[in-house]
Formats: C-alpha cells, sequence, structure tokens
C-alpha cells in the first residue's frame, strides 16, 4: 500500500542513486517520512496538471 505508483514508473521517474536506495527496500515496507515528504513533493505538482 503506497502510493508511489509502479516500480517502473519509479524506475523513469527517479535518478539512478535515489532509484536504486528506494529498491533496496522490500515494495511492501513503510517509506520513512523523508521519503513520504519527498515523494509528496515530487509527485503533488504532477497529479494537479493532471486534475487540473
Amino acid at each position: 500500500m503506497s502510493d508511489e505508483g509502479p516500480p517502473t514508473y519509479n524506475a523513469k521517474e527517479r535518478p539512478l542513486a535515489n532509484q536504486r536506495r528506494f529498491h533496496q527496500a522490500p515494495c511492501h515496507s513503510a517509506p520513512n517520512a523523508s521519503e513520504i515528504a519527498r515523494s509528496a513533493a515530487h509527485y503533488f505538482p504532477k497529479a494537479m496538471r493532471l486534475i487540473a
């Protein structure tokens, strides 16, 4: 249960270093607060453009 999207989407959106660090954790593990904040800051403007 994560709002990150499928891994292929992350692979295209994230830089290689962030993608590598992201994939070290299991997909079902809860991200920490800084990861939630960074992903929200990254995806929220994109989602608002899609909605508007």
